[in-house]
């Protein structure tokens, strides 16, 4: 294992253990729907732009996700599902 991996592998331990945000269950249940949709449509990227809806880049094209995924995104929509996914140190250098 290389020193990046092992660090990576320490991080997520560390995080598994961290405490979450209220209600971040709910929250990143959008988060986890897009990403489910990035591996099962092959995506390298997910963009989430505010007034934009949900998109992935499939093979160099971006394509929009349909309306159930979110229609066009406020961005306090996309922090919403995207901060509770961030490791709490994370959180805290976004918010300064």
């Amino acid at each position: 294992m290389t020193e990046h991996e092992d660090l990576d592998a320490l991080v997520t331990e560390l995080n598994a253990g961290a405490p979450q945000p209220p209600g971040a269950d709910e929250q990143t249940v959008r988060l986890r729907a897009w990403l489910e949709q990035m591996v099962a449509r092959g995506a390298s990227d997910l963009l989430l732009v505010a007034g934009a809806p949900p998109s992935l880049r499939v093979d160099g094209a971006v394509v929009a996700l349909e309306a159930a995924y979110g229609g066009l995104l406020g961005s306090e929509e996309i922090e919403d599902a995207i901060l509770p996914a961030l490791p709490p140190h994370s959180r805290s250098i976004y918010r300064e």
